[in-house]
């Protein structure tokens, strides 16, 4: 009989029978039912009349599965064309147990040809791979990682990994565990109180099927990761746990049924539950750090509306759309208002926990959540353009980035475990062949010598703390867009500030004013001429006029305005004629002025028939932002030099930097002179960090070896920065230094705790004074100990928060 579909000969009783759309279907193996489906799911089973007489080769499943991997719809969908020759992938990698696994992991596919770069984050398992599809494909890859045992599921912001099957071999090791404690409890009694050899012969048995359901079952986990990680020449902490139990399990059921020395299946049960419960509590803590850095991906909405209320996708947008808002709804794209009014709260983007009211023409970020009536506004970005997900996108690389401190750890742990199993089988030799004594004793020790070792503490210590600090940046309006710039940032030496919006807030007030009374010019008349000027220090007075006149109704002048391109500009009607603008303008028309302090100085003259004379002067200055005095402070505590670099004149930068106790100052900077100054200082050996926000700081951030922009600052320079502060707060900064030096010492902590332990552990197992039971307990304790110590993280700025907010209280 043939196969309807390969159309090969089979003995009938070799076929299994399948009725498909009421039909009775033989097929010889799964996979060509399989195909036979898809073809008729497709409206696809013409195929087999065009086949005629000819014959297929018998589909192999998993082949048919995976052929979906590089088909075009799945490329479009989950990869990324970085350039015609790389593209990028990212997945969650399921039964990863520990930081082993991610390094198994990425060693093979670091090795495979046409793989260009492997991270993988430990805390939630993704994993970010790019490749070059000529040389390798995506279904190569998928095949790759299941030859090592773990599973890839194509990365969704939906898809977290699952610990329902962990949870349920931790409950069977409970159980087994407690009970086999029980009945050992029972034989301990015996052993005082005298107890037949038939008894302990059922006890034994009773513990025997416990045990091995705790050991087979709950620790199948460790056998599946340490057989596949034999397959590849790479040891790591599932092999250590596996080779201890499996040998005490073996002796075990030798003295159980030979009637020879003692059983153990009540320490390979603890062992066990012991081992799983802290890994579950790490995946718990791992899973709960890395779910937080992806809360920024809730503000990416999943549907827009078009003018006419209607949904569609934020993909299909488009610059220069006309889109509706509805109360409620988060703003996929950056845009520009066209209503006339509307409130939005910007908390998801800012952090500002006050709603703002913006007018026609204000530009709108994405993540801006609508809170009133309906509002159109005109797209300005696409969807993948947009702030909210340039943003996204950073957070999410942020995590495959490792410290080099975390690289040298998890190469170190992955030779220790050789180093364990080799110390293991010289203390086995040592007591059985040189001290003669006994094999059940030389076993407990070599056994407690594999179980006490912990190469896991050593490969833990790195990225939870890394993770962690992440994690607390991005609570705190701070986006490091690489974990490795934590190290970086705690190492800086030099700190090289932009004054005008980082030092200062980039606008200007009138702290001084002057006005010459006696050409009798209105108030009003000034602030008619300035109120169609868009020039900054324009606004600025004129917003300063506006609150010093009657809000009175009066007849608006209207002015005809001709502008002096780099001095000013001239402004007229039918009686009166000004010229207003700086200093050196006013020179030019005879006005000899003097200015002897930093502030910048904008003027306004009336013409008479004596020439121009003075009738408004006015001194503006720019702020400085709060916390400025706080940061200088605390990067000196730290020793760190600290240097201005302004394009404004000596006399204005040096009036900030004396405010804020900077003593370096370089002034009248061009943006090229700032990046040659950065790159100077870089080639001197110096650890530079760069700290700016405009287009005009973007090549020297891109120069230092951490840039640093302020979230107020124009593309540009965020996108050519390591850190964005998202709020554009200098107290936000000072928090930056803070949590990258509290990072490394946490991960330095860990390196230290997880060096110690195992100096002492190991020693201590070798003279044969711990027991395996206590040598897996030590073990999981050390491997929670530098989780519990990187989640102290957490509470660094508890102390400040409850200043603040008892200060506000009263």
């Amino acid at each position: 009989m043939k196969c309807d579909h390969c159309k090969l000969d089979f003995p009938e009783s070799s076929l299994h029978k399948v009725v498909i759309n009421g039909k009775e279907c033989h097929f010889c193996c799964n996979g060509c039912e399989f195909v036979y489906n898809l073809l008729q799911d497709n409206n696809l089973e013409s195929f087999y009349d065009k086949l005629g007489e000819k014959t297929l080769k018998p589909v192999n499943r998993d082949d048919a599965k995976d052929s979906v991997y590089d088909s075009p719809s799945f490329l479009k969908r989950y990869v990324k064309e970085l350039d015609p020759n790389l593209y990028e992938v990212s997945f969650i990698l399921e039964d990863i147990m520990c930081a082993a696994c991610v390094w198994l992991n990425e060693q093979y596919l670091s090795g495979l040809k046409g793989i260009n770069s492997v991270n993988i984050n430990y805390t939630n398992h993704k994993a970010k791979v790019t490749y070059d599809p000529n040389v390798i494909t995506l279904k190569e890859i998928v095949q790759s990682i299941r030859n090592i045992g773990y599973k890839p599921i194509f990365f969704d912001s939906t898809n977290t990994p699952k610990l329902k099957n962990d949870y349920a071999r931790l409950v069977v090791a409970v159980f087994c565990a407690m009970n086999v404690m029980w009945i050992n409890v029972g034989q301990y009694i015996g052993f005082f109180t005298g107890i037949d050899q038939n008894s302990r012969d059922i006890l034994n048995f009773a513990s025997f099927i416990l045990g091995s359901f705790c050991l087979f079952f709950g620790g199948s986990k460790f056998y599946k990761n340490a057989y596949y990680g034999l397959k590849r020449n790479m040891i790591g902490m599932d092999l250590l746990v596996i080779t201890g139990t499996t040998i005490v399990y073996i002796y075990s059921i030798y003295a159980w049924l030979f009637r020879q020395g003692e059983t153990y299946f009540d320490s390979i049960s603890m062992i066990i539950l012991f081992v799983l419960g802290s890994k579950f509590l790490e995946s718990l803590a791992s899973k709960s750090m890395g779910d937080s850095l992806d809360k920024l991906t809730s503000i990416l909405p999943s549907l827009a509306r078009k003018e006419d209320g209607s949904e569609i996708s934020p993909d299909l947008i488009k610059k220069g759309d006309i889109l509706m808002l509805l109360p409620g709804d988060i703003l996929p794209v950056d845009a520009v208002l066209k209503s006339p009014n509307a409130s939005f709260d910007t908390s998801l983007v800012t952090g500002e926990s006050l709603p703002i009211s913006l007018k026609k023409g204000d530009v709108l970020l994405s993540g801006y959540n609508a809170l009133d009536t309906n509002i159109l506004y005109e797209a300005t970005t696409t969807f993948q353009d947009s702030s909210a997900s340039r943003l996204a996108k950073l957070l999410e690389s942020s995590q495959f980035k490792r410290p080099q401190i975390a690289n040298f750890a998890l190469r170190f742990s992955g030779k220790f475990s050789k180093i364990v199993l080799t110390l293991a089988a010289i203390s086995f030799c040592v007591y059985f062949f040189l001290l003669k004594d006994g094999f059940n004793h030389s076993l407990l020790i070599a056994v407690s010598v594999i179980i006490i070792a912990c190469p896991c503490a050593l490969a833990l210590a790195t990225p939870i703390a890394a993770v962690v600090g992440l994690n607390l940046g991005f609570k705190h309006k701070i986006l490091f867009t690489e974990a490795s710039f934590l190290e970086t940032l705690a190492k800086v030496t030099h700190v090289v500030f932009d004054k005008t919006g980082t030092l200062t807030n980039g606008r200007p007030e009138v702290t001084n004013s002057y006005f010459d009374e006696s050409l009798k010019v209105s108030k009003h008349t000034l602030k008619d001429i300035l109120k169609h000027n868009t020039h900054l220090v324009s606004q600025t007075v004129y917003e300063f006029l506006d609150s010093k006149v009657e809000s009175n109704s009066y007849e608006e002048g209207k002015f005809d305005i001709k502008y002096i391109a780099g001095k000013g500009f001239y402004a007229s009607n039918d009686s009166l004629s000004f010229a207003c603008g700086s200093d050196s303008f006013m020179s030019e028309l005879g006005l000899e002025l003097e200015n002897k302090t930093s502030s910048i100085t904008f003027n306004m003259a009336l013409k008479t028939k004596e020439g121009y004379k003075l009738c408004a002067r006015f001194f503006l200055l720019d702020t400085l932002k709060d916390g400025a005095k706080e940061l200088m402070d605390y990067l000196k505590a730290q020793h760190k030099t600290c240097i201005l670099l302004s394009g404004d004149r000596l006399e204005v930068a040096k009036d900030i930097a004396a405010k804020v106790g900077i003593t370096e100052v370089f002034s009248n900077q061009t943006p090229l002179s700032k990046a040659e100054f950065v790159k100077d200082l870089v080639s001197k050996g110096h650890i530079v960090s760069m700290i700016g926000d405009g287009l005009n700081d973007a090549l020297a951030l891109s120069y230092a070896h951490v840039g640093i922009s302020m979230g107020s600052g124009a593309q540009t320079s965020i996108k050519e920065s390591k850190i964005i502060i998202l709020d554009d707060s200098l107290k936000t900064l000072r928090k930056a230094f803070m949590i990258a030096k509290a990072s490394i010492s946490k991960i330095k902590q860990n390196l230290l705790m997880s060096l110690v332990y195992n100096v002492i552990a190991l020693p201590v197992a070798v003279l044969g004074f711990v027991i395996p039971l206590f040598a897996a307990l030590f073990m999981s304790i050390s491997s929670i100990s530098v989780v519990l110590n990187s989640l102290r993280l957490n509470s660094l700025f508890k102390k400040e928060e409850r200043l603040e907010a008892k200060s506000k209280q009263l």
